[in-house]
This record gives C-alpha cells, sequence and structure tokens, in this order.
C-alpha cells in the first residue's frame, strides 16, 4: 500500500479529537508512528496506529480521492466558515463589525494602532475619564478571542462597576460573563470557583480576601482586565515597600495571567514612586524611574502606557469630543423655621458626636454622620430618620444595656466606599436607628424626649413641602422649557420626596436608586430617554448608568466625597453629548457642611480659571487625596476646626502652585497629543469595504444552520427566529437553547434583539461544525462556475511564521487562481460563484497544487515575512533600549548601596544583615538582566512555517446564454471595454476614478463618494448582479452606483442608476447566486448619460 499517499491529507476518525492534517508518518515496529496536526487546534498529535488503523485511513482517502468531485456547497460553506473564522486577516476592525458600537478615532488607535501589535498585552490604558475604556477593553477581548487566543477570562473592577462591565460587554459585545461574588463561591463549596467558570467578573475587595488570593494562585488565565487600576497601590518608605492588600491581588493576577490590561483615568496619584510600582506589575523594572517613561513618551515608544487628554479627543472629522462644562453654585438661605431645625439637630448630632469621638465609639458617631447629611439633604430626610430613631429606641427601653453593645463590628472608610448603594444604606438605617450614648433609662428617656421634639418639628415642616432648596431646584427646572434634567441626592427618602412632589406638579419623572437590580436601572434609563422629562437618582446613577442624552444636572445634596462628585458629572459629561454641559449645586449658606463645601467650590472654579480648562473637575479626588472632607465638615461642626482654619488648609492644596501638580497628577508630559485621522479614516473605509457584512454572515449561517438540520424564520417585524437542533444544543448544555425567538444578525437593529454574529456561542459553533464537516472536502476539491470570466484552479493557502519561544506571531490566507499563469484572487471570489457539476476535462490538481506553493514561496512569503519581522524588532527593541537601561541603573544603584554598607562595615557598624539583603537583590538583578536578554533573543527569531494549501476549487466561466457573449474572449474584451467608457465619464466629471475590480469589493470603480457596478453587454439585453454586488448596492445606498455600457465593441452608450437596490426588483433568482434585472426594468430607470 501506499502509505506516504496519507501525508498532507485531511482525515477524520476516532484516534484524535478534531480533523487532522498528517505531517509525518513512518513504520515502528509492527505499527506505524503518525504526526498529525489538529485543523482547530493547531495541536500536534502523536500515535502509534495498527496497519489496519492505517488501512482504513487510507481506504477513507482514496473514497474521496476524485479530484473535485467534493460536494461543492458543503466546499463553499466550509471555506466561507474558514474566511470567517480568519476575517480579522482582511478587516482591520474585524470585531468592530460584530458588535453593537460605533467606535471613536482614539479607540480604534489604542486597540489597533497599539495593543493588538503587541505579542503579550501588558498594558494601562490611562485616557481620561468618560473616553470609553470599556468599549476599548472589550474591542481587545474579542479581537483576542477571534485569533484563538482568549478562553479564560477575568475582569477585576470596583464592586460598584461589576453590574455595568456585565451589562456592557453583553450589550454591545455580546459577551456573558458572571459575577463572581459571595454567593457565587458559597453555591461551589469545596470546589476552586475561579476554576469552574471562564468568564468572570469579580470586585477587588472580594478577590483580594485572603482566601480567594490562595485560591487565585491556583487558576490561570488568558486575560486579565483590572478597572480603576491605580486601586492596586504600594508606597516605598526608604528601602521597604509597603504593599497593600490590593497590590497583592495585583501580583498575583500578573503571575497568573498572559495578557494583563490595566485601566485607570488617574494612574499617578502624585507619587511617582507608587506609579512606578503600579508599573511593575505590568512588567518589572522596565522604567526603574519616570524620566525613563518621559523620555518614552516623546518618542512615541512608550510600550506599556497610553494616555490621551479629553481635549485631545475628537470624532473622524476632528470636531472635539466632549463640550465645554460649566459648574454652578446657587446658594441660598433657609427659612426661619429650616434654619431653627437645622440648629437644633446639629446641636443633638455634635453633642452626641463629641462624645462618641471621646469614648472611641466609632460606630454611633458613623450614625450621627448620618442624620447630619440627611439634614443637609432634605426635611423629609431628617424628620422619616428622626422618627425611625425615635421608634427604634422607644421600642428597646426594657434592653438599654444592650444599646451599649455593638453588634455591627466597625467598618473603614474603604469598607463603606466598596459597598453597593443598597447595602450602606441598609448598614446607615440599623446604626442612625439603634447606637446611642445612653447608659441608663434616665439617660436614654432624656434622648427620647430630645428626639421626639425634633421628629415632630421636621415632619411639621417636610408636609409643607416648601422647602427653599425645592424652591432653587423648581427655579431651574422652569428655566429649562422641555430640556431634561438629571437631579442628584445620596438618600433615597429625599429621592422619594422629589418625585412625589415634581409628580403633584405635573413633571413627567423617573427615578434610579440602588434598590433597583441592573435590568430595571436599564429599563429607567430608557424611560428617561425617551418619554420622562426629569431623573431623580441615588449614587446608583453615578454607577454604569450612561445619560449624554442630558445636558443639565442638579446636585440636590452634594456629596461629602469628591470622588463621587466627579462620578456624577461623568454620567453626562462623555462622549456623545452634544450641547454644553451646565451643572448646579444647591448650597445652603449659614451650614456647616454649606460653608466648607462653598470653599471647595470657589476654589476649583478659580484653578478652573488659572488653567483655561475644566480638568480640575476630574481629579479632584486627587486633588483633595489628603484631605478628608467629611472629617473637615463634621470637625466645623463640633468646633474643632473654624472655618477660616479650614479655608487656608485647602487653599493650601488647591494653590496656584498646585497647578504643576495637577499636571504631574494628570500626566500631560505622558500624554499622547496628536492623532493620525486621515490614516484611521483610511482603515475605516478599507474596513467597511472587506468587512464581513451582517448580510454575509446571515447568509453564511442560514444555509449552515439548515444543513444542519436547524431552521431560520424571518418575523414579521424583521428579526428572526431561530430553531437548534438537538445535536448541537447538547454538545454546549446550558449554553445553547433549543429556539432563540428574537434575534438579528445586524448590529444596528434593535437592542432587545440577540445578535448572532461572530462570538456568539451557536454562531461559533455552527462555524466550528461546518469546518469539522467540510474539512475533507476542502482538501478533495470542488468545481464552481462563476461570472468572472476566469478559469483555472482556485487555491486558498495560509502561511505563518513563528518566534524562538513557539509563538505564531502572524497568520496570513491569501488566494491565488492558477491557470497558464497563477494570479492572486481575492479571497471573497468564491462568494459569488455557484457549485457545478464538471462538464469538461479538467486540469490536474497535483500540478496545480504545485504552482500555487511556488507562487506563494516566490512572490509572497518573503514580503510577508519580511513585513512581520520589521514589527517585531521594532518591539523588541524598544523593549530592549528601556528594560536593559533600567536594569543597569538599578544594579548601579545596588552596587553603590553594597559599597557603602561594606564602608560602614569596616568602620564597626553592624551592616552584615545589610550586607547579606543587598548581595541577594543585586543577584536577583543580574539574574534578571540575563533571563531578559535571552527572551528578548528568543522573541526576534523568526522563521516562516511552511505555506499550507487549504481548500482547492476548479473555476470556470459561466455561460451568459447570450452566443455572442459565452466566447471568454469576447466577454472579456467587452467587459474592458464598459470599463473604459465609465472611466472616461468620471474623468470628464472631473472626478478622479480608481479601478478596484480586482479587490471583489460589490464594485469596480471608486470615484470620489461614487462607487460604481460597471456591466457591459455586446448588444442591448438584461445585466446580471452577483450577491456580492447587490449586497454592496443595499449597503451602499445612494453612494452605489449601476453604470450600463450597451454596445460595448460597437456604438457604446452608458445609462447611470443611483441606488438600484431601492429602484428595481430582479425579475428572477437563480440559485442564490445571481439577481438578474430584465431589459424593460432597467431602462425604465436608468439615466442616460448624455
Amino acid at each position: 500500500m501506499q502509505w506516504n499517499s496519507l501525508i498532507d491529507r485531511v482525515v477524520e476518525a476516532p484516534y484524535w479529537p478534531e480533523p487532522v492534517r498528517v505531517l509525518r508518518l513512518s513504520q515502528a515496529g509492527g505499527r506505524f508512528a503518525l504526526a498529525v496536526e489538529g485543523l482547530k487546534s493547531r495541536q500536534v498529535f502523536h500515535r502509534l496506529l495498527s496497519t489496519d488503523e492505517v488501512s482504513g485511513l487510507l481506504r477513507l482517502t482514496q473514497a474521496e480521492a476524485e479530484l473535485f468531485g467534493g460536494d461543492g456547497e458543503l466546499f463553499a460553506l466550509g471555506l466561507e466558515a474558514r474566511r470567517i473564522q480568519l476575517g480579522y486577516l482582511f478587516d482591520p476592525f474585524f470585531a468592530v463589525s460584530a458588535s453593537r458600537i460605533d467606535p471613536l478615532p482614539h479607540q480604534l488607535e489604542a486597540v489597533y494602532g497599539v495593543l493588538l501589535k503587541k505579542s503579550r498585552v501588558r498594558f494601562l490604558l490611562a485616557d481620561d475619564p468618560g473616553a470609553g475604556k470599556t468599549i476599548m477593553a472589550g474591542l481587545l477581548l474579542k479581537e483576542l478571542q477571534y485569533r484563538g487566543l482568549l478562553e479564560r477570562v477575568l475582569i477585576v473592577t470596583p464592586a460598584n462597576l461589576t453590574d455595568q462591565w456585565r451589562r456592557e460587554l453583553k450589550e454591545k459585545f455580546g459577551e456573558t460573563f458572571e459575577v463572581m461574588n459571595r454567593n457565587t463561591t458559597t453555591a461551589l463549596y469545596q470546589e476552586n470557583p475561579w476554576l469552574k467558570r471562564p468568564k468572570l467578573i469579580t470586585s477587588l475587595d472580594f478577590a483580594k480576601q485572603e482566601e480567594n488570593l490562595r485560591l487565585l494562585e491556583q487558576a490561570s488565565w488568558d486575560m486579565v482586565v483590572v478597572d480603576e487600576a491605580h486601586k492596586l497601590s504600594a508606597t516605598r518608605y526608604g528601602p521597604e515597600v509597603k504593599k497593600s492588600q490590593r497590590y497583592r491581588l495585583g501580583e498575583v493576577l500578573a503571575r497568573q495571567s498572559h495578557h494583563l490590561l490595566f485601566l485607570t483615568a488617574t494612574p499617578h496619584q502624585g507619587d511617582d514612586e507608587k506609579f512606578r510600582l503600579l508599573l511593575d506589575l505590568l512588567e518589572p523594572d522596565l522604567f526603574a524611574h519616570t524620566t525613563l517613561l518621559e523620555e518614552a513618551a516623546r518618542a512615541g515608544e512608550n510600550p506599556i502606557l497610553l494616555r490621551r487628554l479629553k481635549e485631545d479627543m475628537t470624532d473622524f472629522e476632528g470636531k472635539p469630543l466632549f463640550p465645554p462644562r460649566y459648574v454652578h453654585s446657587l446658594s441660598f438661605r433657609l427659612s426661619p423655621s429650616e434654619q431653627a431645625l437645622y440648629a437644633r439637630v446639629s446641636a443633638y448630632v455634635a453633642k452626641h458626636f463629641k462624645r462618641a469621638w471621646e469614648e472611641q465609639r466609632r460606630n454611633v458617631g458613623l450614625a450621627m454622620t448620618v442624620l447630619q447629611r440627611r439634614l443637609a439633604s432634605s426635611s423629609y430626610a431628617i424628620a422619616q430618620s428622626l422618627e425611625n430613631r425615635l421608634r427604634r429606641l422607644s421600642s428597646l427601653r426594657e434592653q438599654v444595656l444592650k444599646l451599649q453593645e455593638n453588634p455591627y463590628g466597625d467598618y473603614t472608610d474603604e469598607d463603606l466606599e466598596e459597598m453597593s448603594e443598597e447595602e450602606r444604606w441598609e448598614l446607615e438605617n440599623s446604626l442612625s436607628e439603634r447606637l446611642t450614648l445612653a447608659r441608663n433609662l434616665p439617660e436614654l428617656e432624656g434622648e427620647l424626649a430630645e428626639l421626639e421634639d425634633l421628629a415632630k418639628e421636621a415632619r411639621t415642616l417636610a408636609r409643607l413641602e416648601d422647602d427653599r432648596k425645592l424652591k432653587e431646584l423648581l427655579a431651574v427646572l422652569e428655566g429649562l422649557r422641555q430640556e431634561k434634567l438629571l437631579i442628584f441626592t445620596e438618600h433615597k427618602a429625599t429621592l422619594e420626596f422629589l418625585v412625589g412632589v415634581l409628580k403633584k406638579r405635573g413633571y413627567a419623572v423617573t427615578s434610579i436608586d440602588g434598590s433597583m437590580r441592573l435590568e430595571e436601572r436599564v429599563s429607567r434609563e430608557r424611560e428617561f430617554r425617551d418619554s420622562a422629562q426629569v431623573m431623580v437618582a441615588t449614587e446608583a446613577a453615578g454607577e454604569g448608568i450612561n445619560l449624554q442624552f442630558c445636558a443639565v444636572m442638579v446636585n440636590y445634596d452634594l456629596p461629602w466625597n469628591p470622588t463621587r462628585l466627579e462620578q456624577r458629572m461623568g454620567r453626562v459629561h462623555r462622549y456623545g453629548q452634544r450641547f454644553d454641559v451646565h451643572i448646579y449645586n444647591l448650597i445652603a449658606q449659614g451650614t456647616r457642611e454649606g460653608e466648607v463645601l462653598q470653599v471647595v467650590l470657589d476654589k476649583l472654579e478659580v484653578m478652573r480659571a488659572q488653567m483655561g480648562s475644566d480638568r480640575v473637575y476630574d481629579v479632584v479626588g486627587e486633588l483633595l487625596s489628603d484631605v478628608n472632607l467629611e472629617a473637615l465638615i463634621l470637625e466645623h461642626l463640633t468646633g474643632r476646626k473654624s472655618l477660616a482654619q479650614i479655608r487656608a488648609m485647602v487653599e493650601a492644596r488647591l494653590s496656584p502652585e498646585r497647578l504643576a501638580y495637577l499636571r504631574e497628577v494628570t500626566l500631560e508630559a505622558l500624554a499622547q497629543r496628536e492623532l493620525d485621522l486621515s490614516r484611521l479614516r483610511e482603515e475605516r473605509e478599507r474596513s467597511e469595504e472587506h468587512r464581513l457584512q451582517p448580510e454575509y454572515t446571515q447568509r453564511f449561517f442560514v444555509r449552515a444552520l439548515t444543513r444542519l438540520g436547524g431552521g431560520v424564520e424571518r418575523r414579521s417585524d424583521g428579526l428572526f427566529r431561530i430553531a437548534v437542533p438537538y445535536d448541537l444544543v447538547r454538545k454546549q448544555p446550558g449554553v445553547l437553547a433549543r429556539e432563540y425567538g428574537k434575534t438579528t444578525f445586524d448590529p444596528k437593529a434593535r437592542l432587545e434583539a440577540e445578535l448572532i454574529a461572530p462570538g456568539h456561542p451557536l454562531f461559533d459553533l455552527v462555524l466550528e461544525e461546518m469546518l469539522s464537516q467540510a474539512a475533507p472536502v476542502l482538501r478533495q476539491g470542488a468545481v464552481f462556475q462563476t461570472d468572472q470570466g476566469a478559469e483555472g484552479v482556485l487555491g486558498y493557502l495560509e502561511l505563518s511564521v513563528v518566534d524562538g519561544l513557539g509563538q505564531t506571531v502572524s497568520r496570513r490566507l491569501y488566494a491565488a487562481l492558477a491557470g497558464e499563469a497563477v494570479e492572486p484572487v481575492p479571497p471573497e471570489v468564491i462568494v459569488d460563484a455557484e457549485p457545478a457539476p464538471a462538464t469538461k476535462p479538467l486540469a490536474s490538481g497535483a500540478g496545480a497544487e504545485e504552482k500555487l506553493l511556488a507562487w506563494a514561496y516566490e512572490h509572497v512569503l518573503e514580503d510577508f515575512y519580511r513585513q512581520v519581522a520589521q514589527a517585531r524588532q521594532r518591539e523588541v527593541a524598544i523593549r530592549r533600549k528601556y528594560a536593559s537601561r533600567s536594569l543597569e541603573y538599578l544594579i548601579d544603584a545596588s552596587v553603590k548601596k553594597l559599597t557603602q554598607y561594606k564602608l560602614k562595615s569596616d568602620e564597626g557598624e553592624a551592616m552584615r544583615l545589610a550586607i547579606l539583603q543587598e548581595e541577594r537583590r543585586l543577584q536577583e538583578l543580574e539574574a534578571r538582566q540575563r533571563s531578559l536578554e535571552e527572551e528578548l533573543r528568543r522573541a526576534e527569531t523568526l522563521h516562516p512555517e511552511p505555506a499550507q494549501v487549504v481548500a482547492l476549487a476548479y473555476l470556470y466561466p459561466r455561460p451568459s446564454g447570450i452566443p455572442s457573449e459565452d466566447d471568454p474572449a469576447t466577454r472579456q474584451a467587452v467587459e474592458e471595454a464598459a470599463m473604459q467608457v465609465a472611466l472616461a465619464y468620471e474623468r470628464k466629471a472631473g472626478r478622479h476614478p480608481q479601478d478596484v475590480s480586482r479587490e471583489n469589493l460589490g464594485y469596480d470603480i471608486r470615484s470620489e463618494g461614487r462607487h460604481i457596478e460597471v456591466k457591459g453587454r455586446a448588444g442591448v439585453g438584461p445585466v446580471v448582479l452577483t450577491p456580492n454586488e447587490w449586497i454592496a448596492s443595499k449597503r451602499l445606498g445612494d453612494q452605489y452606483w449601476l453604470y450600463i455600457v450597451t454596445e460595448a465593441l460597437t456604438s457604446p452608450r452608458l445609462y447611470l442608476i443611483q441606488n438600484p437596490a431601492a429602484k428595481l426588483t430582479p425579475g428572477e433568482e437563480v440559485s442564490v447566486v445571481r439577481y438578474v434585472l430584465d431589459l424593460a426594468a432597467w431602462q425604465r430607470v436608468a439615466q442616460p448619460s448624455g
């Protein structure tokens, strides 16, 4: 038997988990040793098979061996599946085509111009707030998935952003992530939950817990994304580094991940060393000091950081993305009755807060803080809180001694910040209603009497619904007419009060608060966008809800945490906002918190004027990072600090000298200020031309699923209903449904419809099934007829380049037609071809394969290899330049320190331990230096792999049915003559046409906004459009033109039809591969050129 005939053949057998290509075969005793490569996984398998088993494989391949005798439809579906699988090779923005996003220039540049060019992503994306870092992370995730590089992904965020991430990844990218929290881990008792799910979102402070750190050490990830990554903080004190628990989490994630992406708008926070330690998590010792970082930024070669400022972000036309933002302080005086209540409640709070401070009863102090904040919010909120406290303490008269107990534990500021809004409210209510300093019944009775008076006074005021602050709000609202207004408050009671009052006055109002599930919040967001004029929101709307369709915001009460003020502004001042943003802060004069907040806001406005930019409002938290605003308010309330002292402290933090600090904090020196918009526009146009349009993916999916036993039915509303066969569902139980009732193939369709596109589990499984079934047929080949007029063997070849680390650096798919010579053709050429029987003897497939391989090696390989090598060499050179200098700097510093220690030792000081520690550090640095150079050497060592012929087909011209045009030479002459007529017409019109007919774009000429398909006829008659041309016509609309040239070889006459898909209905559809436009139809709508 001819055992060697199995080499390079594709076979499918139960010896391997997937279809494989045979690489090597040799006898091994009484058996045969086979080395094969999986078509899907690219994994190499080694097996010893018996003679009978190899004979069975040989019979299987011989049965399929009739060259070009394969199932044409299966061949076309398999080839289209492979083309979709490798879509990123043709479309420069592939993931955009399968996502519900409209990306901006800076987002495309970050993902496609920077991140995807790296063999291993270890990167800090540090764009200003509102730049869409979630979208950039999602795009990167999708692109790496399409390349087969991601299966396990972990996203780590602050607790209040987990729902936002889950929502955006699902809605925009069709990615389903599960939130890992206490409930999830409890459900997986005695198992490592981090190993059970491939795609997870978790919170920073859940993941940092000791037990989770231990479990995460056992899990590896293809990609980890950390949002608000500046929270992974460490601080250097001399030679010692104090690592926070979050930083330790960062160290675990850095060790356990291949790709690691950090996201933050505030990476620096005014501490060079803290910033450098953050970068060390991505790539240790790449930048030993910030001077090297700045040098890399100036040279445009920073390998691990990209930062863009708000004022530099534009759309594709160069128009700024962010409109101006104006912050107004509306100060007002309380009414006499409001002032009296304020004074009495503040005195009550101050008295108990002072005593709690003295007795070190932190939670009682926290309870008093809650009451003061609710007093500042509204009479309704404080009335409700006082009544609840009175009722609860009254019910506990008999348990007065138990009131001294603290059943809630002590909470740090960090604990409170990481709670969800609903959890924080629950805790605040418990503390403010139950905790008291009363040590006996008489003391409790005295406090209850005081509370009863205060509660009665507050309720009387609340019933009037006549707060001065409410009047200020109504004045703003009346000035807006029908414009939308977002109102923020910290307290649910105030929210309920405002919703009720505004509804009574006839306003259309909706609300969002932290007790709502994500789905309900999204529903309220839509209600605000579509019908309601006013939204009243608590902090939950500052977390994951985007309201850029509203341009006016009122802070009904100001948060005592400056970071939350930034978050609130970010809901409306973000990309998509078309109008100037106005933010009104309501501040009560003569109140302790009002006085402190007014001082802060006044100084921020002064800084804004000095900078000539509203950037100051994006970094309020960083500017006041060493000022506890809440503590200042309470100290002012209790008389520990005067307003003059507070003003001096705030002015010191927000002085003109701090402008330099502000620029340092915002990393202006490291920001990329310029973007090549013209290049990005060109790439976007190329993406639009080459991308897999929804019509193509729909066409493939419907045909493939039908072949697999499923069905796709168009609904009356234009969406689709999909029935999935049981055999597919059981391959992914719990992932796939038997039926999808409301789906679409178009990313621009309604949001509630499920998008079926590459990356969706059903689409991907159908793709894999087609590739598996078609693998033998792709090698066997099939026959097709085409309107292109060419005849020969169509070959698809894959070329790859690998590095010394064993990684595939780049892979490309090429198509070429082997006739008398070998000519490159667009890979999409098969889309418009029709499976057909062989009607005449065909050329040798074996000979054609040799010609195709020779063509690839002679004309394609070297240029491909050179491009890949140049990109890799630049990447390695940058890493070597900065990492080597950094390590040299650290080694030099270590040597100097060691010398100093030894000199001190010679003088009699006890330096033995210090010398041993520094010698160990020096050895580690020198080992890292050697390891780095070896890694870089392997990374820059590239070699191409042998070319692989993945499919062969025989193409021959389709008969036109018109005797005068069936001759190939005549048909070609007609087409060439028609093209010359069309090109001449365009030039005469003053345009500059480009012939793109060889690119198979669905049109032949691109001419300054016109996309022109040219059809020539030797006489006069019907014309035929291919599916590719018809789809392009529908997609491009008025930009698509059909130029018909009749009597092209004798007396040419040109007819023009703009947007033919809108004006014509194909008279006949032939096997779904041709759309025939009859003569009467096209003449009725055509415009003669003369």
